[in-house]
Formats: structure tokens, sequence, C-alpha cells
């Protein structure tokens, strides 16, 4: 029980030191101004400063008014940006709780009802959204503190995830992170071009200072408090960007084509905005940068180690184009960037929403971008740029493969070639082999036939030669070779 009152008395304190760290702080700025117009000017101004101190902490949190002829609208972004930081900070410091919140949100809306009360400006909307607008805010501040420390809501989360297969959170988050950086982006580009409005307008601005016969004080005065509405300006220069534009009232029409202003009240901060582009280069350039956005964010988050990785996986896997495996390395950042087109969707909806107001109830009661006709604009940006990295992805990945399968089918023939050029020499030494052994043989015989022809010729030859020692010859056995005729021994007895 002690824990919760403790709780409950924090959150008290929150809200109600938040309140008067805002309201001292604008207060002492606007009375500082009025007091400095006042001396440079003349007449006494500082009976306003508490009336339209209360006056501007309710504009910042989203709650018109108007006094006589003027009327105003147009929220001061910086102011609500910076109440919404004040309350997490202190609800980070002094410590947050769910009890802490009901009893810092109850304290905070007893407060303002006051405010509204006894404010002296004639408020615009009705009492019920006034306190929805106020709550909205201390609720944003709170919970963007108590949430992130909160174990309830973390066991919560924890659970959701579990419901999602890894591949799937894991998208979810990267869609997440590819959001949040193509708007940070986005605003960063957007400050550059009004910082290059600024430079470039700068003489225009002090020429309107002159026509209002404003002093150095006044102008220097003016100047910061024109710096509460410098996100709002941001937000139209990314209209203006990407191709929309934004109008002040039905007055003035500014966008890349035509910088049109006419019957415009001599405001100072009216002279920084921008001027038709004449060089169609520079046109499309502008008109590119949301795409290039997403395009450089979209290759970033397929082929980083941290984020999809898909050349990586298509090096370790994927036998096939067209498998299982392939169409889940797309389908996930195909889902993950539609994810990015709706939350850029949700979210430029609502700041430009949020960045646009009237500045009177005639000519001015709109100032401010075309809500749907930016969105549409910056949403095909953005999905174009994604689009395009993951197809020119998807054309590496195919080009990848087919390199890689064109490389192993030539290894593959390589292999085939050299086996059956290997087996055809085989072959051939084989039949070499076979041929000479077939010589060897035919040689072999021949050799014989000749040595049995030899033997024979020599048996003839010496059986010739044994009939012609023995003395025979024929028929004739051996005995008429030794028969002399008769005539051959002409010679008488006697005469031997």
């Amino acid at each position: 029980m002690n824990e919760r009152i403790q709780s409950c008395f924090k959150g008290i304190y929150v809200a109600v030191l938040a309140v008067v760290i805002y309201a001292v702080a604008l207060g002492c700025f606007i009375s500082l101004m009025l007091l400095v117009i006042s001396m440079e000017e003349g007449g006494s101004l500082s009976s306003l400063s508490l009336g339209m101190t209360s006056a501007v902490v309710l504009l910042s949190q989203g709650i018109g008014f108007t006094s006589g002829s003027f009327l105003i609208t147009l929220i001061p972004l910086s102011l609500s940006v910076s109440l919404v930081l004040l309350i997490r900070a202190l609800a980070v410091k002094i410590g947050s709780s769910w009890f802490g919140f009901l009893s810092g949100l109850v304290i905070w809306l007893s407060l303002f009802a006051v405010v509204l009360h006894a404010s002296s400006y004639t408020l615009l909307l009705p009492l019920g959204l006034q306190l929805t607008c106020i709550a909205v805010v201390f609720s944003f501040g709170y919970l963007w503190a108590l949430l992130p420390r909160d174990e309830f809501t973390a066991s919560k989360l924890e659970q959701f995830q579990h419901t999602f297969s890894k591949t799937l959170r894991s998208s979810i988050w990267l869609s997440l992170r590819v959001w949040l950086s193509a708007m940070v982006v986005l605003l960063i580009c957007g400050t550059a071009t009004v910082i290059v409005w600024i430079v470039l307008n700068a003489s225009t601005m002090g020429t309107l200072f002159s026509v209002n016969n404003m002093g150095s004080g006044s102008r220097i005065m003016t100047t910061l408090a024109t710096l509460a509405w410098l996100p709002n300006i941001c937000l139209w220069a990314i209209s203006w960007l990407s191709g929309a534009g934004f109008s002040i009232g039905s007055s003035a029409q500014f966008s890349l084509w035509s910088g049109q202003s006419t019957d415009l009240p001599p405001v100072p901060a009216f002279g920084l905005l921008p001027s038709a582009l004449e060089d169609d280069l520079m046109r499309l350039l502008c008109v590119s940068v949301p795409t290039v956005i997403a395009f450089i964010l979209g290759m970033l988050v397929l082929l980083h180690p941290k984020g999809f990785r898909v050349l990586q996986q298509s090096a370790k896997q994927h036998s096939s184009l067209l498998s299982i495996d392939t169409l889940k390395t797309f389908l996930y950042p195909a889902l993950s960037f539609c994810l990015v087109s709706i939350f850029t969707a949700l979210s430029s909806a609502t700041a430009f929403s949020l960045s646009n107001g009237a500045l009177g109830s005639n000519k001015l009661a709109h100032v401010g971008v075309d809500v749907a006709q930016t969105t549409s604009t910056l949403v095909h940006s953005i999905a174009l740029g994604l689009a395009i990295s993951w197809v020119l992805v998807l054309l590496l990945f195919c080009a990848r493969f087919g390199l890689k399968w064109f490389l192993e089918e030539i290894n593959n023939r390589a292999d085939i070639s050299h086996s059956l050029t290997d087996l055809s020499q085989d072959e051939l030494d084989d039949n070499a082999s076979m041929q000479h052994d077939h010589d060897e043989n035919v040689h072999g015989m021949d050799n014989e036939v000749h040595d049995n022809n030899t033997s024979e010729s020599t048996a003839s030859k010496r059986q010739q030669q044994g009939r012609v020692i023995s003395g025979t010859s024929g028929k004739q056995h051996g005995t008429e070779a030794f028969n002399l005729p008769t005539d051959s021994n002409p010679h008488s007895k006697e005469e031997q």
C-alpha cells in the first residue's frame, strides 16, 4: 500500500512540476518579448503577458483561440515537443508507474481545467475535445517513460512476440527501423531546405522588418518567437520537396513549379517562403529525394549483415532458383517494405495534420499542406524507392545464381570431357597393346614356321648328304655308284 501511495505522489509531482517549469519559462519569454516591443514601439503590453502565456500553453496542446479579429489554431510544434520531452524527462527522473500515471493525469487535467476556465481568450474547441487534447499530451510524455521500463508491458510484449516466428519478428523490427530512419532523414532534409530558404530569402525578411518599422530588439524577439513554428515549416518543406507543395491560405501557393503570393500580410516569417525553381534538373533532383532515401535504406536493409542478408544467404543455400527458400528470402523483405509504407502513411498523415492550422478566418483560414495529396505523394515516393531496391537485389540474386550455375556447368562438362579423354586414351592403349601382342604372336608363328621349314630343309640336306656318303642314290640302294662300266678301264690286266 505504501508503494502505491508513493507512486501516486510521484505522478502528482511529475504533473505539477512539469506545468510549473513549462509555464514559468514560457511566461518569462513572452513577458520579455512584450516588454521589448513596448520599449521600441511605445505603449504598454506587459499586462497581456499572463493571458497570452495561458493561451500559448493551451495552443501548444492543440487548443486554438481567438480574440476579436485575431484567430490562430496553428500549433507551435516546437513547444509541443518540448512539453512532451519535459514530461518524459521528469517521469524518468522521479519514477513512473501505472498508479503514478493515473494520479498525474488527474492532476494535469485539474490544473488545466482551471486554466481553461480563467482564460481571457475565446477557445475554439468544445470542452470535451479540449480535455482530450490536454490528456493526450500528458499521456504521450508519461507513457513514453513508463512503457519501456514496465515489467508487465515487457512480459506481454514478449508473449506477443512468441506468437510469431523468429523471421517474421525480425522483419517487423527491421520495418520499424527503416521507417524511423526514413522519417529522421526526411526531417533532416526538411530542416536543410528551410536553412537554404533562410539564406536565400534573408534579404526579403529584412525588407519586411523595415516595412513594419521594427527595431532591432523587436526583430530579434519576433524571430525567436517564430522558431516555435519551425517544425511546421520543416514539414511543409518536406511536402515542397516531394512535389506536393503547401499554401498560406488562399493567397499563396508554394511548390517546385510555382511560388505565387498575393495579398499576404507583411509578416516577416512569410518572407522566407520559397519561389519556384526554374531549372528542370533541380526540380527533378528535389522530387527524387524521398525515392533516393528509400532506395538507399532498402539496399542497406537487404544487404547488411544485420538486415536480411539476401546475397549472403544465396551464397550458402538455394540449390534451385525456384524454391521455397528463395521465395522466403524475398517474401519477408517485401512484407517489411509494405509495413514501412503503411507506417509512413499513418505517421505522415498525423504529422501533416498537426502542422496545419489557421491564422485567420478568411483568406488565412487554412495554412499548411493538403494532407491527402502530400501523404499520397510521399508514400508513393517511399514505396517506389523500396520497390526499386527490392527488384535490383532480386536481379543481382538471379545473376549471381545464374553465374554460379554457369560456372558449375562448365566445371562439370570439363570433368566429363576429361573423363572421356582419359577413357579414350585407355582404350587406345589397350588396343595398341592388343595389336602389339597380336603382332608378336604372328611374328612368333612366322618364326616357328620358318624354323620348321629350316629344320626340314636341313634334315633333307643331311639326308641327301648321308645318302651320298653311303653310296646310295635313289633306287640303286648304293651299289650302282661303285659299279664301273666295262669300258671304263681300257687297260688290260697285263698292263695293270
